[in-house]
């Protein structure tokens, strides 16, 4: 609505900034020429809720690839443990690094 016949080339000029044919900088440029100056702030707020959303979204899918990671990590061993196809690491006697050079 801010952007009014002008919200088709700003888009335009977004899409270019996200396929990284421009830089921040120049879109920026692009888009407060497109803009009335009492409407920038609503770019700049548009901008910083793509921008959280992004960030939401990657911490989500992070937590979640961790969580799976987690969980088939846990479930696979056990798995193979009760298969016989890897053992229970036992505790070394080897001595530590301090005991072997202590006079």
């Amino acid at each position: 609505e801010a952007l009014g016949d002008s919200s088709r080339i700003y888009f335009q000029h977004l899409s270019n900034w996200f396929n990284k044919k421009c830089s921040k900088e120049e879109f920026d440029l692009q888009a407060r020429q497109l803009m009335p100056k009492e409407t920038i702030h609503l770019h700049n707020q548009f901008f910083l809720a793509i921008l959280n959303k992004c960030q939401s979204l990657v911490s989500l899918a992070t937590a979640k690839a961790l969580e799976n990671r987690t969980n088939m990590d846990g479930a696979d061993s056990r798995e193979r443990l009760k298969k016989g196809k890897i053992k229970k690491k036992s505790k070394s006697n080897k001595s530590s690094l301090e005991q072997r050079f202590q006079t």
